[in-house]
């Protein structure tokens, strides 16, 4: 594989830093362990394993904000083993609460993966993803208060609002596409670069009656896991999403000792201009625990008031044994 791949990865984790995160969407600071929600083309992804369980939890803002979900994907074998082609299936559910109004969301979204190998050294693999998702919007208008009831001392919920609204809850679906490059140094390197489109069916949706559409979001993302050594390997990685006028990006990398029994995790990212996270973990036996803190560090975010967010991952890799891998073409088996 004739590719500069430190050229490569310095123009990805350096080219982009190019705007502050203002989004408020969706989303992990641990987006690697939530990789379906990224992209679709993740499902199935590892060539080593052929199930993968995952739950993910997020309190953001002193519960400002709270984010649930779980995933699960599959890969199914094309073709001879050695070649690895595979056909993924995945699932993903999440549930989201979000201010005084407990704005809430249930989504859910199946998926399916196509994985092909692209070179006679089984080095390059390209894969595509479709997903398709239905989502629940609801809120509690109970939770508000509305200037017809204050009584002059205070505010009385029992008094009625005076407001007429068209619904307190609303179902969507979407369609997501994504693609995946995957590239192999054996034995030492695992680079995947890729991209995703979420919301490209453009529902309109409304609470009031007023019609708003569900504007498209883009994603851009890249990982690597580079071993030093039988013990040492770090594991850098970047994401950029984009959505109207609102941005993201968030980079960093985790560095990996391994000892007899499990391997210990270590990470610092940033939501550039906005956070500094760091993270621990462990990885044992297939299962990969970590737990990361949103330090938020500008005043710009009022409503932060300093504020982080406190997240944590489990995921579990049901993996082949041994002797029906190609240890030659792989890298330890992981949570991707």
């Amino acid at each position: 594989m004739k590719i500069n791949i430190y050229k490569l990865i310095f123009l990805l984790m350096s080219g982009a830093i190019i705007s502050p995160a203002n989004s408020q969407n969706i989303h992990f600071s641990q987006y690697n362990d939530s990789p379906l929600m990224i992209n679709p083309a993740f499902a199935g992804s590892s060539r080593d394993c052929y199930l993968r369980l995952g739950i993910n939890y997020k309190n953001q803002w002193n519960k400002t904000f709270v984010t649930q979900s779980a995933f699960a994907d599959t890969r199914i074998r094309l073709g001879e083993f050695k070649h690895h082609d595979g056909l993924g299936l995945g699932g993903v559910f999440f549930n989201d609460k979000a201010g005084d109004g407990e704005l809430k969301t249930n989504y859910g979204m199946a998926i399916v993966a196509i994985h092909k190998s692209l070179n006679s050294d089984k080095t390059v693999f390209g894969s595509l993803g479709l997903g398709f998702g239905l989502g629940n919007l609801s809120v509690n208008y109970s939770k508000f208060y509305f200037d017809s009831q204050w009584n002059g001392f205070s505010f009385d919920p029992d008094l009625s609002n005076n407001e007429t609204f068209k619904a307190s809850s609303l179902l969507y679906y979407d369609l997501n596409a994504g693609f995946l490059m995957t590239f192999i140094r054996p034995e030492k390197l695992r680079l995947r670069i890729g991209g995703s489109l979420t919301d490209f069916l453009g529902q309109e949706y409304s609470f009031m009656g007023q019609k708003i559409e569900r504007s498209q979001r883009y994603l851009f993302h890249s990982d690597m896991i580079y071993i030093l050594d039988k013990k040492y390997s770090i594991s850098p990685s970047v994401l950029y999403s984009l959505q109207n006028t609102a941005y993201e990006l968030i980079a960093g990398s985790n560095f990996s000792v391994s000892f007899e029994q499990f391997r210990l995790v270590t990470g610092v990212w940033m939501r550039i201009f906005k956070d500094i996270i760091p993270l621990v973990g462990i990885e044992y036996n297939g299962y990969s625990l970590n737990f990361s803190y949103d330090i938020n560090v500008t005043s710009k975010y009022q409503a932060a008031h300093l504020n982080g967010g406190l997240e944590f991952s489990l995921i579990k890799n049901f993996c082949y044994s041994k002797d029906l891998i190609h240890t030659k073409e792989t890298v330890p088996c992981t949570k991707w």
